[in-house]
C-alpha cells in the first residue's frame, strides 16, 4: 500500500480542521473591528461627558466587573452546555446592545441617561466576552488537534488586534466629523456578521473532533486520574498570578488615553484616534512577533515588566506628539505580548476536560485586574494628576518584575520552566 496516499477521511479531517481555524479568524477579526471602533466611541464620549478620567475609569471598570463577579459563580459550569448554541448567540446581544446605545446617543438624550447607557453597554460587553472566551476556548480544543490550536489561538490575536487597529481608525474619522453614533450602529452590524461567521466554523466538524479527543484520552497509559486538580498545580497559579500586570496595565493605559490626548493636543479628538491606533498596531505587531517566532514566550515572562515600566517612564518625560503616540504603541506591543503568553498558556495547561473552567477562573482574575488597575489609574489622574498615575503604574509593573524575577531565580519547577524551550 502506497504510504503517501492520503485517506478520505484524512483529507476530510484536514480540510475541515482548515475550514474552523479560518472560521475562528473571520470571527475573532470581526468582533474585534466592532469592539475597537466602539471602545474608542464609548471612552471619547465618556470623557467629554465627564471631563476628566474619572468617568472613563468608571467606564472600564463597567467593561470588566461584571464578568469577574459572575465568573466565580458559574465558572464549575464553564464545561457544561452546547459550546456551538453558546458561540452562535453571544455576540447578538453585543449587537443588540451597540445598536440601542447608537441610538440613543443619535437622539442626543439626556447626559445622565447617556452615561447610564454606557455602563450598561460595558457590562454587556464585559459578560459576553467571559462567555466567549470559555466557549472559543473549549471549542479550540475539541475542532482543532493542539498544535494547530495554538497556532490557531496566537493568529486569532493578531486578527483581533489588526480588527481592533481597524476598528479604531474607522472610529477616529466618525468621531472628527461627528458622526460618533452612527459608528455604534456600524459595530452591532459587526457583531452580528461575528455570530453568525462563528456558527457557520463549528457546525460540522465538532462530533468528529470529540470522537478524536475522547480515543486520544483513552490510549493506555496516557489516561488521567480523575483524583488529579490541575487547577490547584504550581503552574496554573503563576498563570493566574501572572496574568494581572500585563492585563491590568493594559486596560490602565486605554483609562489615560483621553486624559493623556488632551494633556497633549487639546480638544482633538482625531489625535487621540490616533493613540489607539497606535496602540492597537502595536498590540497587532506583538501577535506577529510570536506566531513568526521572533520571540519566546520564556523571553517576553522576563523582560515585558522592566521594559513597561522603563517605558512608563519616558511616556512621563517626554510631551510631544509624536513621541507619546510612539510610546503608547511600544508600551502596548510589549504588554501585549505578556497577554498572548498567558492567553496560550490558558488554554494549553490544564487538562482538555478543565479548558472552559480554568479559562473562565483566569478571565476572572484578569477582569477583575483590569477593573481595579482601570478604576484607580482614572481616580489618581482626576485627583492627583496624569503624572501621578503614570508614575504608579510604571511602579506595579516594576514590583511585577521582582516577583517574577524572586520566582525565577528560586527555580520553582512549573510551566514557565518548559514553554521556552
Amino acid at each position: 500500500m502506497n504510504k503517501n496516499v492520503v485517506s478520505p477521511e484524512a483529507l476530510a479531517n484536514s480540510e475541515s480542521a482548515a475550514g474552523s481555524s479560518r472560521g475562528f479568524l473571520a470571527f475573532s477579526l470581526l468582533s474585534a473591528l466592532a469592539e475597537g471602533a466602539q471602545q474608542v466611541i464609548i471612552l471619547w464620549t465618556a470623557f467629554q461627558i465627564g471631563g476628566s478620567g474619572l468617568l472613563v475609569g468608571w467606564a472600564v471598570f463597567a467593561g470588566y466587573a461584571p464578568a469577574a463577579a459572575v465568573g466565580l459563580a458559574v465558572r464549575k459550569h464553564a464545561d457544561k452546555g452546547d459550546a456551538r448554541s453558546l458561540a452562535g448567540w453571544s455576540n447578538w446581544f453585543l449587537a443588540l446592545g451597540s445598536l440601542v446605545v447608537g441610538v440613543q446617543q443619535l437622539l442626543a438624550g439626556d447626559p445622565l441617561i447617556s452615561v447610564i447607557m454606557i455602563l450598561a453597554s460595558q457590562a454587556l460587553l464585559s459578560l459576553v466576552k467571559l462567555v466567549n472566551k470559555a466557549v472559543v476556548g473549549r471549542l479550540l480544543r475539541t475542532c482543532l488537534q493542539p498544535e494547530a490550536a495554538k497556532k490557531t489561538l496566537q493568529l486569532s490575536s493578531s486578527a483581533s488586534l489588526a480588527g481592533q487597529v481597524v476598528g479604531a481608525g474607522g472610529a477616529g474619522l466618525l468621531l472628527s466629523t461627528g458622526l460618533g453614533p452612527a459608528g455604534l450602529l456600524i459595530c452591532g452590524a459587526f457583531y452580528a456578521a461575528s455570530a453568525f461567521v462563528l456558527r457557520l466554523a463549528v457546525r460540522n466538524d465538532s462530533a468528529r473532533a470529540r470522537r478524536k479527543n475522547a480515543e486520544d484520552e483513552e490510549t493506555p497509559g496516557t489516561r488521567r486520574s480523575p483524583k488529579v486538580r490541575s487547577r490547584l498545580s504550581p503552574a496554573l497559579v503563576s498563570v493566574l498570578l501572572f496574568s494581572v500586570p500585563s492585563s491590568g496595565s493594559l486596560q490602565a493605559l486605554t483609562t489615560l488615553l483621553p486624559s493623556l490626548s488632551e494633556a497633549t493636543a487639546p480638544s482633538a479628538p482625531a489625535f487621540y484616534a490616533v493613540m489607539n491606533v497606535t496602540s492597537m498596531a502595536g498590540g497587532f505587531v506583538a501577535g506577529l512577533i510570536l506566531s513568526s517566532r521572533l520571540s519566546t514566550p520564556l523571553m517576553v515572562l522576563r523582560w515585558a515588566m522592566p521594559a513597561s515600566a522603563i517605558l512608563l517612564v519616558c511616556l512621563n518625560l517626554l510631551g510631544a506628539e509624536f513621541a507619546v503616540a510612539f510610546l503608547a504603541g511600544v508600551l502596548t506591543l510589549v504588554l501585549t505580548l505578556h497577554v498572548i503568553v498567558m492567553q496560550v498558556l490558558t488554554n494549553q495547561t490544564p487538562p482538555a476536560e478543565e479548558v472552559g473552567s480554568f479559562a473562565m477562573t483566569r478571565n476572572v482574575v484578569a477582569s477583575l485586574s483590569k477593573a481595579l488597575f482601570a478604576l484607580a489609574a482614572g481616580a489618581i489622574s482626576s485627583f492627583a494628576g496624569l503624572e501621578a498615575a503614570v508614575w504608579a503604574l510604571a511602579g506595579v509593573c516594576a514590583v511585577f518584575w521582582l516577583i517574577w524575577w524572586r520566582q525565577e531565580s528560586s527555580r520553582r519547577e512549573g510551566v514557565f520552566g518548559e514553554i521556552g524551550r
